[in-house]
């Protein structure tokens, strides 16, 4: 006798559209295999069978608690055994009558935990069996944030800790040191700047895009001593490209649209807007040229050796290229109808290479305008603005309707498919330590995978327009933030929000993680930087969950705040939005460009 996970699954089906969960049922739906099984099964089925298999269980159970170690010849040979051993089972069951909860915990003693090993086993298995039986990871099971969860905000040091959530707090008071950053400006650009990343490997290696010129700049600042020590430029390399008609504007700017260093620092591509890519030393030397794509770029990534990388454009056109020969290894088309033919967005009429960081000054007047033209008609191709590596040979893409395509670079198939998302993807990371894949869409959701299953194990629900950041802080802990506002922690083992901070009404355009995890940097559309302390946050979290067991939201430290003053303009809210950011590799300086006036960069 037995019965299949998909079996079980078309039971709870049944039972959700018995009881009028239509959405839950929906959801179920679209996620299994339960239509197949209403084909076959639906005449022979009848309601309440879910129910009445349970109640067979209990009943099961109670009766093997009733003939536990009993045969029927001692039980009438000898004088009050009847009697005794039903005082046992009265005393067992705390006296009621015999329900699930007694049958739980009955077959829990009698049945050891079947422990996950080898290709079901998850990465995170340590947390799991570390955490409350009430919190038994669950696949697909989403976990949904309200405004009510909010903690109390965090304004002085040191920071006394207690619980927000009721007022009877069972958490001792707590003393954290917060981080106070001193905040000075050590450099400013001469240009109006765009993307910008500094070297993964140098502290004084930084790359910007000039906007409007097809150019983008290396600046080696000559080594300070000081943090407060305003830096010195000690060379220059120019990365030109050819100037050519403009994708969107019909102007010959060609402007720079990505940057992206290779993992040991030395090397850099630079794609722009007429989907040219060029690969450079960091010494500014030009070493390959790379000509397939046609519109702008948005994305580029590094494999884990330097030896490949993957492009993305506006097309939804992903190619694979091999950086020592110049060569095309793949060439994958991701915007196919049923009948193949590619879906083109030449007339979408928007500055698509810009738009994962900015919006028009019409949209930036109105918040929600950003997010209601992603899903416009004029947008609506673009499966998504990143692609991530999970292996040295295999990458995850998006693809159409939100999924996302897992390949290794031999195959022109996908290897599997990641189904959950139903709109753009916004961003996405690869943990290389728990295995654990975090995905976060315009559908407002983030998701969480596991190599395993196709389906996600972990949804989280709580922003309440596009996610626009999205970092893990370690291995149960992600943080992301949003143009509603907020930013937001959330924890795995917990499956739940652990943390927020709030900006009513304030957008945020783009946040960054510091390279150590420590701190954290957003920039807002009124052009204010924001710096929080994340080791502090973690201390509070970790005493709460070690010594007072609450599940309390915390309020994310904020340590500190920046803004520079308003640059006169027609549009002031549009002079004053940050459009990018990086932090320098020892994490002592944050390189900062504003849509509108030129860039600068910031010792704390």
């Amino acid at each position: 006798m037995s019965i299949t996970s998909e079996e079980v699954n078309y039971l709870i089906w049944r039972y959700l559209q018995e009881t009028g969960n239509e959405l839950s049922a929906l959801a179920l739906q679209e996620e299994t295999r339960v239509e197949e099984f209403d084909e076959k099964y639906k005449q022979h089925i009848p309601i309440g069978t879910l129910v009445n298999l349970v109640q067979k269980g209990i009943l099961y159970s109670e009766s093997e608690l009733l003939v536990e170690n009993l045969d029927q010849k001692e039980l009438f040979g000898k004088n009050g055994e009847m009697e005794r051993k039903l005082e046992e089972y009265v005393e067992k069951t705390d006296g009621s009558v015999f329900n699930l909860s007694n049958a739980l915990r009955l077959d829990a003693k009698n049945t050891p935990e079947i422990e996950t090993t080898g290709r079901f086993a998850l990465a995170n298995d340590d947390i799991e069996r570390n955490s409350s039986h009430e919190s038994v990871f669950k696949d697909n099971t989403v976990f949904e944030s309200t405004s009510n969860d909010v903690a109390s905000k965090i304004e002085s040091t040191p920071v006394n800790i207690g619980n927000t959530n009721n007022s009877s707090s069972v958490i001792s008071d707590l003393s954290v040191q917060l981080f106070t950053p001193h905040w000075k400006k050590l450099y400013t650009m001469k240009q109006d700047i765009n993307y910008l990343t500094w070297n993964p490997k140098n502290s004084n290696i930084l790359s910007f895009g000039i906007k409007k010129q097809a150019v983008a700049n290396i600046v080696k600042f000559n080594l300070t001593t000081h943090s407060e020590t305003p830096l010195a430029v000690s060379e220059i390399h120019e990365l030109r490209h050819p100037f050519a008609l403009s994708y969107t504007t019909g102007d010959t700017s060609n402007d720079i649209t990505c940057l992206e260093w290779s993992n040991d620092g030395q090397h850099i591509l630079s794609g722009v807007e007429n989907g040219e890519i060029r690969l450079w030393t960091c010494d500014g030397l030009l070493k390959n040229v790379f000509n397939s794509h046609r519109v702008p770029i948005i994305s580029m990534k590094w494999n884990y050796d330097n030896t490949l990388f993957l492009s993305l454009d506006v097309e939804n056109i992903v190619i694979l290229w091999n950086a020592l020969t110049g060569t095309v290894i793949q060439h994958f088309e991701l915007m196919k109808s049923n009948n193949g033919s590619l879906h083109s967005n030449n007339n979408m009429g928007i500055d698509a290479s810009k738009e994962i960081h900015d919006s028009t000054s019409n949209e930036l007047k109105n918040p929600k305008a950003i997010n209601d033209d992603k899903h416009s008609n004029n947008n609506n191709n673009i499966n998504g603005v990143e692609l991530s590596w999970v292996d040295t040979d295999k990458f995850v893409l998006p693809a159409i309707h939100g999924r996302l395509n897992v390949y290794t670079i031999h195959s022109k198939t996908p290897v599997g498919k990641l189904i959950g998302h139903e709109r753009l993807l916004s961003d996405i990371k690869f943990n290389s330590s728990n295995k654990l894949l975090a995905t976060c869409s315009d559908d407002l959701t983030i998701r969480i995978w596991h190599g395993t299953s196709s389906n996600s194990s972990y949804c989280f629900l709580g922003h309440s327009q596009n996610i626009v950041s999205m970092e893990w802080l370690n291995d149960d802990l992600l943080i992301t933030c949003s143009l509603d506002g907020s930013i937001r922690i959330w924890s795995l083992s917990k499956q739940s929000l652990v943390g927020i901070k709030l900006y009513e009404g304030i957008p945020i355009i783009c946040g960054k993680l510091s390279h150590d995890g420590g701190k954290y940097v957003t920039g807002l559309l009124n052009g204010h930087i924001n710096l929080f302390d994340i080791n502090n946050f973690l201390k509070q979290y970790e005493y709460i969950r070690i010594q007072a067991g609450s599940n309390e939201t915390l309020s994310i430290p904020l340590c500190g705040e920046y803004s520079t003053p308003v640059v006169e303009a027609i549009d002031k809210v549009e002079a004053d939005m940050v459009f990018d950011m990086s932090w320098n590799e020892d994490d002592s300086e944050i390189a900062i460009s504003y849509s509108n006036r030129p860039g600068v960069i910031l010792s704390i």
